[in-house]
């Protein structure tokens, strides 16, 4: 594996979070570990195909444990000592590896900015059944999202929308 920025070994817990309003939320996949902790900033769209893609993941790997368990009380950390690093970032690629003998996900978080960087900017591993939770997590949050437009499938919210699909005279 490539040497990452940051590497917090085994997390703790890892969940997602919608900050703000419907309409104008910002989406964020909190990460604590013995190492440090991370805020890792996301669209929407992003958190769910990557819960979409962690599903299949699971189910092409057969885990052979089940994954229903609920996940550990969340780890905290005394944020000032030297070796607890605390960040946020704003994701661009992550990527998932499923290492065998000890049924754990690698995950590679590269960032933004960093397009052309071979090098993650942080690294973690967990258990498939944690990582199981986080995507039913992820899943539900997105869900609870704006309703979308059958037609158009943008977002519906309290305003007038106006569905372009239907040429703007359908107003629901």
């Amino acid at each position: 594996m490539p040497n990452p920025k940051y590497n917090f070994d085994s997390i703790d817990s890892m969940k997602a979070e919608a900050i703000g309003p419907p309409g104008q939320r910002r989406f964020k996949i909190a990460v604590v570990g013995r190492h440090g902790s991370a805020d890792l900033w996301l669209e929407k769209n992003q958190l769910l195909r990557l819960s979409l893609a962690i599903k299949q993941e699971i189910i092409n790997i057969g885990s052979p444990e089940p994954i229903y368990q609920d996940q550990s009380a969340e780890y905290t950390r005394d944020p000032n000592r030297e070796e607890f690093a605390s960040f946020d970032i704003d994701i661009g690629n992550i990527s998932l590896l499923h290492m065998q003998k000890q049924n754990l996900f690698a995950i590679s978080v590269y960032e933004i900015e960093d397009t052309a960087e071979t090098e993650p900017y942080l690294e973690f591993t967990m258990p498939v059944q944690q990582l199981n939770l986080f995507a039913e997590q992820a899943q539900e949050l997105c869900a609870a999202g704006r309703p979308l437009c059958p037609l158009c499938n943008s977002p519906m919210g309290t305003e007038t929308h106006r569905c372009a699909r239907s040429n703007g005279h359908n107003s629901n």
